[in-house]
């Protein structure tokens, strides 16, 4: 569960990043930083996943996806 959470509040630290990317004057670096950005996300999503699967019988996946969803908005 920490694990998830971790995750979770990493992710919406990259999307925080994402988003300030986009007023980057630079276009180069922008496109570039924001692909990065991006692949990363990719990664932290599909861990993110994997670790729901894990959950035990007592912990429902959809109330933890819930809890970090809520977390980002």
């Amino acid at each position: 569960m920490d694990k998830l959470i971790y995750e979770a509040r990493t992710m919406e630290q990259l999307f925080r990043a994402y988003g300030f990317e986009q007023n980057r004057i630079n276009q180069e670096d922008r496109k570039q930083t924001q692909a990065l950005i991006v692949a990363e996300l990719r990664r932290r999503m599909d861990r993110a996943l994997r670790l729901l699967g894990m959950c035990s019988g007592e912990e429902d996946a959809a109330h933890i996806l819930k809890q970090m969803m809520d977390g980002w908005l």
